[in-house]
């Protein structure tokens, strides 16, 4: 099932976090989407990112999603959250996952998965 979405996903873009971690905020975009079956162009960004400790190397993250996107050249608006936690001594590496919606619709929902090495 998960495994369907990482090995053949329908959309992936790059994703770019810059963590602070003496002020405890991040920010980012995602962008540079390419799809099999859609042309998709614009950015989305992270707003109001927090970092929370957990220890030593350990913590998560919280940010609100908000974009413009041409899907086929269709303009679309996207709102949504993104949550991850960091791994490592030095928290290297981070994972987590993102939703949203188009539009401001609820019946069309946007799901991802993101991951990331520092830099």
């Amino acid at each position: 099932m998960a495994e369907d979405y990482l090995d053949d996903p329908a959309v992936v873009s790059r994703v770019t976090l810059d963590a602070d971690f003496a002020d405890e905020t991040i920010s980012g975009r995602l962008d540079n989407f390419r799809s099999k079956e859609a042309e998709i162009s614009g950015s989305v960004d992270m707003l109001d990112g927090k970092i929370h400790h957990d220890g030593p190397g350990r913590g998560w993250l919280g940010a609100d999603l908000a974009g413009s996107l041409a899907v086929n050249g269709e303009s679309t608006e996207i709102v949504g959250e993104l949550y991850g936690v960091f791994f490592g001594d030095n928290a290297d590496v981070i994972k987590g996952d993102l939703g949203g919606i188009l539009d401001g619709n609820e019946d069309m929902p946007v799901y991802g998965i993101f991951g990331a090495e520092r830099r």
